[in-house]
């Protein structure tokens, strides 16, 4: 960096002498040299404001390069950043897969087990609930700091939904615990929608894979129902299987799956 500076200053000062010199021969070529000197003396006042608007300019300049080259040397940096996280954001986005169906597993579980649409207060299977891949946050963290402003609000999406699915479930596993007769009532409607938290978890996250790897230069900002509808099937969890939870999907979608997901508010 200081050799660039250097380099800047002694184009500047060249730039500054050759001024001077055809400044200085234009004088001369037209009075001479002894009455340039008078010339001088008589508009000392003069030339020196002269002299210190030239050093102004030459400051400004050489201050407007240093800036120039900080910025493009934190861009430099900034874009470096990006592409580190960027080599390491396939693993974490397979860990999001990974917790997406195994939260999806733990749902169903339970939902296969409702009567008359609730949960028993006699459970026969207890899922495990898989805790969230912290890890994964981070590298989406570091991530969103260094993207622009429509690529956080999609990459942001994936941490929001799952603090908020995995808080919802964790909710229902810990109320089962609770003696009967104390318990939240949780519906069959209430776990299909945390499938669909899930599928959505999933749908997002694969929406990641491409910019990941490097077959897309941006981030894919259009996650559709489409593409929660097929998270579900590679879950493994089918229509005719679960008849109610697509129809939730489809109330969701606004019976036109090539609709938007919304987006959810963070926090």
């Amino acid at each position: 960096m200081r050799n660039d500076r250097n380099g800047v200053a002694l184009e500047a000062t060249a730039w500054l002498v050759y001024l001077s010199l055809c400044i200085f021969g234009l004088i001369d070529g037209s009075i001479g040299w002894q009455n340039t000197l008078s010339w001088i003396y008589a508009h000392e006042t003069l030339f020196a404001a002269m002299l210190a608007l030239l050093s102004a300019i030459l400051a400004a300049f050489l201050l407007n390069a240093q800036i120039q080259q900080a910025a493009n040397q934190e861009l430099g940096r900034r874009q470096s950043r990006r592409d580190g996280t960027r080599s390491v954001l396939p693993i974490s986005l397979s860990e999001i897969v990974k917790y997406a169906d195994e939260s999806a597993k733990a749902a169903r579980t339970l939902l296969d087990q409702c009567v008359d649409n609730a949960l028993p207060d006699q459970i026969a299977e207890l899922p495990p609930l898989p805790d969230p891949p912290s890890t994964a946050m981070l590298t989406l963290r570091e991530l969103i700091e260094l993207s622009d402003e429509q690529e956080v609000a999609i990459i942001a999406q994936i941490p929001t939904i799952i603090q908020f699915q995995y808080s919802r479930l964790r909710g229902v596993v810990d109320d089962i615990h609770t003696p009967p007769g104390h318990r939240t009532i949780t519906t069959s409607l209430n776990l299909e929608e945390y499938l669909l938290d899930a599928a959505e978890v999933r749908a997002r996250a694969e929406s990641l894979f491409a910019f990941a790897r490097r077959q897309a230069n941006a981030v894919n900002t259009r996650i559709t129902w489409g593409a929660v509808r097929s998270a579900l099937f590679l879950m493994r969890i089918y229509d005719e299987d679960y008849p109610d939870l697509y129809k939730l999907l489809m109330r969701r979608a606004g019976h036109d799956l090539s609709n938007l997901v919304p987006d959810r508010p963070n926090g």
